[in-house]
């Protein structure tokens, strides 16, 4: 009976393996199909920098926050997680204590393009525009905030701008820190960081057809997470099997 759990387990580990693995190559497929669009610009694209498209740009406040998401009805403080490759994320914040005075500049709104500025070294540089209004979630001192010049370029465009390979390759080269597990970016860094944009009906052209493209991966996405919860089912269910003496 021992031989066959191990061996269950054994098939479990390697099925998570391949799981991990998985979820690597969805994220490298994108990224990948966003460098392939980014780059394929002709002459009539903008070489820019961020400070040449952007109308301002803050970083925020980090109190000492609570452990657990702020509610609906309450002020939070954005956690760096809440910033993933072109997606933010709502839920990831930390309610603000009531003792504290919220800081109502500092909320996000529709548009927004937020930046990761310290953590991890590939945590760093993240960029994702803010989909919605979100007037009680506010951007903490290791997010930095752009809010793009609508006129000539689009909050999901520049979002996608700065994830693509000119803009992290000049990132990736001045990042500061001690080691690979704690490095930051500056403002400065950031306002220096180069882009390429085209007009603005190709830009939305080239949004929607990533957007699409990642829609397909979100759905794979979803099917490999419910092969996780089948895989994570499988061991529990040999050891009561096994403890109940039915193998």
């Amino acid at each position: 009976v021992i031989e066959r759990i191990e061996a269950v387990a054994a098939r479990v580990d390697e099925a998570k393996r391949l799981r991990s693995e998985a979820d690597t190559h969805t994220s490298a497929i994108f990224q990948k199909r966003l460098a392939e669009r980014m780059e394929a610009g002709d002459g009539s694209w903008t070489q820019s920098k961020v400070a040449e498209v952007i109308t301002s740009m803050e970083s925020g406040w980090s109190p000492q926050c609570e452990e657990v998401p702020a509610d609906p009805n309450s002020w939070g403080v954005l956690k760096t997680t809440a910033v993933q490759w072109c997606e933010f994320r709502s839920e990831e914040n930390k309610g603000l204590p009531e003792s504290l005075a919220p800081r109502p500049l500092l909320a996000v709104k529709c548009g927004d393009v937020l930046v990761t500025r310290a953590g991890p070294l590939k945590r760093v540089g993240v960029p994702a525009a803010v989909p919605n209004d979100y007037p009680k979630l506010m951007i903490s001192d290791k997010i930095i905030r752009l809010r793009p010049r609508l006129d000539v370029i689009s909050s999901r465009f520049l979002e996608m701008a700065i994830a693509a390979p000119l803009a992290q390759d000049h990132l990736l080269h001045r990042k500061t820190g001690l080691a690979d597990a704690q490095v930051n970016i500056s403002q400065e860094i950031l306002r220096a960081t180069p882009l390429r944009y085209p007009s603005l009906s190709k830009q939305l052209e080239i949004v929607n057809e990533l957007d699409g493209f990642q829609t397909i991966l979100a759905t794979l996405v979803h099917s490999q997470s419910k092969a996780s919860e089948m895989i994570e089912a499988i061991l529990p269910a040999v050891l009561d099997k096994a403890f109940a003496g039915e193998m």
